[in-house]
């Protein structure tokens, strides 16, 4: 949270709720408050801050079905799904992804965020269980 908070020194996180969810699940939602008819690896919503209270929390919305197939073309699903949790809260902070230098700097600010991480072998073991053979889920 320490570096999410760093992009953005208005908000004060203090909560913040990660929902693994599968292709089909991350569609509706994205459909429901996108209108956007597609998959997607992450959707990420800010709250305000309850009213009496001066802390801000967050959803983070992953596409954990993603991560897995996606990792398999990168450095692995567990990296994958790690990486769409750092680019889910940059998000958070009001970081776009819209035109192609938006999105190469949030991936570049993602990939930094998790380097001491990996370099600490954190990232490993995030999917708990590796799916069977022929599965789509993790």
């Amino acid at each position: 949270m320490q570096q999410v908070q760093s992009l953005n020194e208005r908000f004060n996180w203090q909560e913040l709720s990660l929902v693994c969810m599968d292709d089909e699940q991350i569609r509706a939602l994205n459909h429901e408050y996108f209108q956007r008819d597609n998959t997607t690896d992450v959707i990420s919503f800010a709250y305000p801050p309850v009213p009496g209270t001066e802390f801000d929390s967050g959803e983070v919305f992953v596409n954990i079905q993603q991560a897995w197939h996606e990792g398999r073309e990168r450095k692995g699903g567990d990296f994958e799904l790690a990486f769409y949790l750092a680019h889910g809260c940059h998000h958070l902070c009001g970081a776009r992804d819209d035109s192609p230098g938006e999105k190469a700097a949030m991936l570049a600010t993602a990939e930094a965020w998790l380097a001491e991480p990996e370099a600490q072998s954190l990232v490993p073991g995030l999917f708990h269980a590796q799916p069977e053979a022929g599965s789509t889920r993790a």
